[in-house]
């Protein structure tokens, strides 16, 4: 089975299970945004509102310092962040990472995202 650049882990694909691209994003902000886990509010968590999902919450003050429109636009945008293979990021890795959704609703995908910051804030 392929790898991925970013771990030995089996590659993660656009079809993977939510839960394994939402690990694979979460994965990508410890290394990339060591204290994430900070500004990220699951009460109002939402993937389909570009303020209120993940890199809305995340990388807020940074977008709107820098004029991007929200954190989603700043890390696709911005150049300050690569891909494993130090290429542009693109709405496929944005898909790959969980960031955005693929054939699930964002219902679902704020759901996977909650799920798993409730179980790894519960093994700190």
């Amino acid at each position: 089975m392929p790898t991925s650049a970013f771990t030995s882990a089996p590659a993660v694909t656009q079809t993977s299970p939510i839960a394994d691209r939402v690990n694979l994003g979460i994965s990508w902000l410890d290394e990339n945004a060591p204290a994430w886990r900070t500004p990220v509010n699951l009460d109002t968590l939402d993937l389909g509102l570009s303020t209120d999902c993940i890199l809305g919450q995340v990388f807020y003050a940074e977008a709107a310092w820098e004029g991007y429109y929200n954190g989603f636009d700043y890390i696709l945008n911005s150049g300050d962040f690569k891909d494993a293979a130090g290429g542009s990021l693109t709405t496929a890795w944005m898909l790959r990472h969980g960031f955005e959704v693929y054939d699930e609703t964002y219902a679902r995908l704020t759901a996977a995202w909650r799920l798993a910051l409730s179980q790894t804030s519960n093994e700190d």
